[in-house]
């Protein structure tokens, strides 16, 4: 009897000790998920959180969200699917929206999909993507590996399409969806209008439909279901820069092993995504990869440090955005090398002009030279950079006028200093020729705004961009009126 009481005693005692570790091991949740299902909301940003969203309130009740996750540099939906479903940034895996549409992406690559990977792993695992937008599936998930690749006209198509595939008895390793039409809305009434908002509610009403084919299915008991956006779009309409509205996304998980009230942390970026995924299905990220799995995220797991990879663009965006440019955008690291060393260069030119002038007691005058290179360094720095933070086109046609004007006073003073001593004639013609450099730079800065407004801000002329250009051409008709009255001066 003794015996029999020691024995259950001690087997009490292991089941109480065992308690904690067994805890451990239902709550762990590398590997505790067989189906991934990432919804991709095209251009919603961060906006879920301004719309009445139902579906999403209920499906992320016992989740884990971040409203203001960031986007890549470059706010562009190729440079940013690609992060999500690379885990890398735009930078490193090098695809942009032409490629994507142009390009088939197969064979060995440099950064490949989480859809590869799940595909090394489980040779007879079912994946697919149900797509709006082509280059997708076309240019971005490799075409070689078994993926069922989907694409609808509508996002009420591509879900119709999506609740006849799970009602069908799919049952997907890994799923991904892409709807497009809240960045349609975006392009045309800008991320402040009433439509923009109504878009994302319906959306949120489709998003709604596809979970609960997949919970009705019996895929959510050991699924895990997230939601996330590429970027957001500016008041205006459109996107491509580095402002609040268009960087910041949402960034959202539904789970068994899911924080319940997680709120992710700050440094949480859309290409954790992929990182979140493969560490769900229980598969190790290879070496390359700069996502990382966000605190407050999975029970039981800190957050990790972000590696901040190896492209330099990526190294200077995060470590030195004052002075990085506001888009990578055919930018290299090269053309920022040489661009930085030209500037240097400018500023050393500007110092020796004051010095020599105040050797020649016009100190005044050279220090005028170095106080207007200093401003047209700022300007000519930040005029982009204001433009994109405040999307404010008056402000930017303006603030680029003003680099102009500063460039020109540079070569007018600068002229003045070294040849004005010996030649009265000098400032007259230095101030014609550099009246003529900016009634020749102005109509090409008139054109460059043009162009990169109606390409990343949209596609038709808004009261702000008619006015920005009107700004600019009347800087050009003073420029001329001036010339015309010196050169008639001249004549007489």
């Amino acid at each position: 009897m003794k015996k029999n009481i020691s024995v259950l005693l001690a087997l009490l005692l292991f089941a109480v000790c065992a308690l904690p570790t067994l805890a451990a091991r239902e709550s762990e949740s590398f590997g505790a998920y067989e189906h991934v299902f990432i919804i991709g909301v095209d251009g919603a940003g961060g906006f879920f959180k301004q719309a009445d969203t139902p579906a999403f309130d209920r499906i992320f009740a016992s989740g884990a969200v971040n409203y203001a996750a960031r986007a890549e540099t470059v706010t562009i939906s190729a440079e940013n699917w690609g992060a999500i479903l690379c885990g890398v940034s735009s930078f490193t895996h090098g695809i942009d929206n032409g490629l994507a549409a142009s390009v088939e992406r197969s064979g060995e690559v440099a950064c490949p999909t989480v859809f590869s990977l799940a595909r090394k792993a489980f040779p007879n695992a079912e994946l697919a993507s149900y797509v709006n937008w082509e280059p997708i599936n076309h240019g971005i998930i490799e075409s070689d590996i078994g993926v069922l690749k989907e694409t609808r006209d509508t996002d009420e198509e591509v879900t119709d399409a999506i609740c006849d595939y799970f009602n069908g008895g799919a049952k997907p390793t890994l799923f991904f969806v892409q709807l497009d039409s809240v960045d349609h809305a975006g392009h045309e009434y800008g991320c402040e209008s009433e439509e923009y908002i109504k878009q994302i509610e319906i959306v949120d009403g489709l998003i709604g439909r596809i979970y609960d084919a997949i919970s009705d299915n019996g895929l959510m008991e050991n699924g895990l279901f997230i939601v996330t956006s590429d970027h957001g779009h500016t008041p205006h309409g459109g996107h491509g820069g580095t402002s609040r509205t268009e960087s910041e996304v949402t960034v959202a998980a539904a789970g068994g092993t899911i924080v319940s009230g997680g709120v992710l942390d700050k440094d949480t970026r859309n290409r954790d995504v992929a990182a979140i995924a493969l560490y769900a299905l229980g598969l190790e990220r290879p070496a390359h990869m700069t996502a990382r799995i966000p605190a407050e995220l999975f029970q039981n797991t800190e957050g990790e440090k972000r590696s901040a990879g190896k492209d330099i663009r990526e190294l200077i965006a995060l470590g030195l955005p004052a002075i990085a440019p506001v888009s990578w955008s055919g930018f290299t690291p090269a053309l920022y090398v040489t661009a930085l060393a030209c500037g240097l260069a400018v500023l050393l030119f500007a110092a020796a002009t004051a010095i020599r002038a105040a050797m020649k007691k016009r100190g005044a005058l050279g220090l005028l030279v170095f106080l207007l290179v200093l401003l047209s360094a700022v300007t000519g720095t930040y005029a982009s950079r204001l433009f994109i933070i405040w999307d404010n086109l008056l402000l930017y046609a303006v603030i680029d006028a003003i680099f102009l004007l500063c460039v020109s006073g540079v070569i007018m003073c600068a002229a003045y200093a070294y040849r004005g001593f010996a030649f009265r004639g000098a400032k007259r013609t230095a101030c014609t020729a550099v009246l003529s450099l900016f009634l020749a730079a102005e109509p090409y800065e008139i054109v460059v705004l043009a162009i990169n407004t109606l390409i990343h801000h949209g596609t038709r002329p808004t009261y702000s961009i008619t006015l920005s250009a009107f700004v600019q051409m009347a800087l050009v008709a003073a420029a001329l009126l001036v010339t015309m009255r010196s050169l008639r001066s001249k004549n007489k």
